[in-house]
């Protein structure tokens, strides 16, 4: 058994050192790190989308729907807006 590990060791370490290890090894590294996060690269490249979203709530409990358009609206990124403020009171 010991020369089992003593020739795996042998074996990983010549393999470990190769520039085709290193190389696979970077291009896989580059490709899962922009494979997560595929989407600050879009927001980074991407232009147009200027001031806030605007998000309209609708709900029928009033005292629900100002917690979340307060909530919402103390957000930069955001425009929260209650829909009765928009048509009017539902009937």
């Amino acid at each position: 058994m010991n020369n089992f590990w003593t020739v795996t060791l042998h074996t990983l370490s010549n393999r470990l050192k190769t520039k085709a290890f290193i190389i696979t090894t970077l291009i896989t590294i580059v490709f899962i790190a922009g494979a997560i996060n595929i989407d600050r690269i879009f927001d980074a490249f991407s232009g147009g989308d200027e001031g806030p979203q605007t998000i309209v709530v609708v709900g029928d409990q009033e005292d629900v729907t100002d917690v979340v358009v307060a909530e919402l609206s103390g957000s930069e990124d955001y425009e929260a807006t209650n829909e009765s403020t928009l048509v009017g009171e539902p009937s």
